[in-house]
């Protein structure tokens, strides 16, 4: 984490330079951001040859950089000091800075602890630790995880598999940290002194944050992107220097190694650019949209060259997907997310997310309510920023039901409101004691779950409990895959009806999309695709076999199949297990296969 953040750092000091950017916290806050994108375009280029390569070099240029930041010459790049003598901290100002500091102290202790969320199971954890056992970043047979963008993944592989789980951990801190200083400067900039500090503390404090700001995950450093684009942005309508539209179109167009909605966002920020530039519009927009394109291409270009669609996984049913089939998430009202497009519900879908997230990933997916209410008013009350802020969010929500109506996904579009719902701070001092009171009692409410879920971790962080026993207590049948990756040949290839292939320490096939593509074949066909995709055991969980969702595919009677006979598929291991997350008693089976 360290050596990435070197390299990061000596990326950065560059960009200042040629953009001829103030030496300030702002600006270095973007530059660092775009510090670890064009990183992870070093570590794609040379991992997808060879990834311990990838990772000698990778310490060899963090020397250089450290090296770099000590001769004379470039004292001048230092990080600057915060004058905190001519900043007026308010009461609301301090303990706002105490909630943030709650909310990292938090995330620092969580970073220690073994990783359990389902998303780094399956795939954020899941493709570094493929990519290692494979030599090399490179499309995974039947993954199709690893032809989504790969920015970050690529960041998590560089680190060798003792170090993986801390540095990706870590490296997501960061990234929090500065989505966090980018709302404070997008505040300070659309309204004023008074509203950093709250705004940054609001979104530190939203459930959805501290659930994933110190796991390995997307989400956080893709909204750190966007947040620090559109501060930039909000800098160059300010003080009209270019730099800062330049470093603008780099995050923009770094996003789009990250998440695929990143898309969205960057034709949205295109617009405003458009729109806001009173002069030399066609200019303005023109370059922000050459250098956000200059810099998405390498992510683009894998991704092209792997499946031959650069934008996989959209349009999929059109462009194809060679190398791994998946859903196509760009047809409308088609993802398992989306129950009713009525007008009423699209009206009510921001206050559906924060008062009914349970429909919408749960309640640690909660974006908060303050973003909403004291957003609105926001708008209302600000100036010509506010508004454009919030028709960036809006239409964002408005993409975001129509496509994959989850909070997480919706994050990167809420996130700005954060700094917009501060400015009833500057604009309507009547109101600043109940908009003040508003956030604090916000504050505690996003904290306390986060203080006891932290709580619980620090047994195992300390070392007074085992690194499995944690697992086992939160992971669904973790003693049977610990079974497989201890007692199973190095070169076995387990078809897994659990996706969270990391746990299991092997190769692994989990792409459901696969299996539904070959349940309508004859049984001789089924066996040679599982012997021509070097499938050696099938590992089996009756909490799959009961789920309606499961029956109601072929898969189901196709595996009932495989389980039946007995001269291909021989039983070698059967466990009784409790489940930690449903309660109850689950059996779970685990198959060799006999082609």
């Amino acid at each position: 984490m360290i050596i990435t953040f070197l390299i990061a750092a000596g990326g950065a000091s560059i960009v200042l330079r040629l953009l001829r950017l103030p030496n300030t916290w702002e600006s270095w806050t973007g530059a660092l951001l775009t510090g670890y994108c064009f990183a992870s375009a070093v570590i794609l280029a040379i991992g997808s040859f060879n990834i311990r390569a990838a990772c000698s070099i990778w310490i060899t240029l963090a020397a250089i950089s450290m090296i770099g930041f000590a001769l004379p010459k470039t004292k001048r790049l230092s990080l600057p000091q915060i004058d905190l003598s001519a900043q007026s901290f308010s009461g609301l100002d301090k303990i706002s800075l105490l909630a943030i500091f709650m909310a990292f102290l938090s995330g620092v202790l969580v970073s220690f602890a073994p990783v359990t969320s389902w998303d780094a199971g399956v795939a954020h954890l899941a493709l570094p630790a493929a990519y290692w056992r494979e030599e090399r970043i490179a499309a995974m047979p039947l993954d199709n995880y690893s032809l989504y963008p790969q920015l970050m993944h690529t960041l998590f592989a560089i680190a060798p598999p003792g170090l993986r789980e801390s540095h990706a951990s870590g490296t997501v801190l960061f990234m929090s940290l500065a989505l966090c200083s980018s709302t404070f400067w997008l505040a300070r900039r659309i309204a004023g002194p008074a509203c950093g500090l709250p705004a940054a503390a609001m979104i530190a404090t939203t459930p959805l944050f501290l659930e994933h700001h110190a796991v390995p995950e997307i989400d956080i450093p893709y909204t750190a992107t966007v947040v620090a684009a559109l501060s930039a942005l909000a800098a160059w309508r300010q003080e009209k220097n270019y730099g800062w539209l330049v470093l603008a179109g780099l995050l923009a167009g770094s996003g789009c190694g990250i998440r695929h909605t990143a898309y969205l966002a960057g034709a949205l920020m295109l617009t405003g650019v458009f729109f806001v530039a009173r002069e030399r519009r066609w200019y303005s927009a023109s370059v922000f949209a050459a250098v956000a394109s200059a810099s998405a291409a390498p992510w683009l270009l894998r991704t092209a060259l792997i499946c031959g669609n650069p934008v996989y996984p959209f349009f999929t049913s059109i462009l194809g997907a060679n190398a791994a089939p998946d859903i196509d998430v760009a047809a409308i009202g088609a993802h398992s997310s989306i129950q009713g497009s009525h007008f009423a519900q699209l009206i009510s879908f921001p206050w559906s997310l924060a008062m009914n997230p349970k429909h919408y990933g749960g309640w640690d997916t909660s974006p908060g309510v303050l973003w909403l209410v004291l957003g609105v008013l926001g708008i209302a009350a600000g100036g010509r920023g506010a508004r454009m802020l919030g028709a960036f969010g809006g239409a964002g929500l408005v993409a975001i039901f129509f496509f994959q109506r989850f909070a997480r996904y919706a994050f990167p579009f809420i996130a700005p409101l954060f700094a917009v719902a501060a400015v009833p701070l500057e604009t309507l001092p009547r109101l600043r004691r109940a908009v003040g009171m508003a956030m604090i009692v916000s504050y505690a409410f996003g904290l306390g779950p986060s203080m006891a879920v932290m709580a619980s971790k620090l047994p195992v962080v300390f070392g007074l409990q085992s690194r499995d026993a944690y697992l086992a207590a939160r992971i669904e049948r973790y003693p049977a895959m610990l079974w497989v990756s201890q007692n199973l040949a190095d070169d076995a290839r387990i078809l897994s009806l659990d996706p969270r292939g990391y746990y299991f320490d092997r190769r692994t096939v989990t792409n459901f999309e696969a299996l539904k593509s070959i349940s309508g074949l004859d049984y001789a066909g089924q066996r040679e695709w599982l012997r021509k995709n070097g499938v050696t055991h099938l590992f089996y969980s009756e909490q799959y076999r009961q789920s309606p969702a499961f029956r109601a595919t072929r898969v189901g009677a196709m595996i009932d199949g495989w389980r039946a006979d007995t001269e291909h598929f021989a039983i070698i291991k059967q466990f009784d297990l409790p489940n930690p997350r449903v309660g109850g008693t689950e059996r779970v089976e685990i198959y060799e296969f006999k082609p």
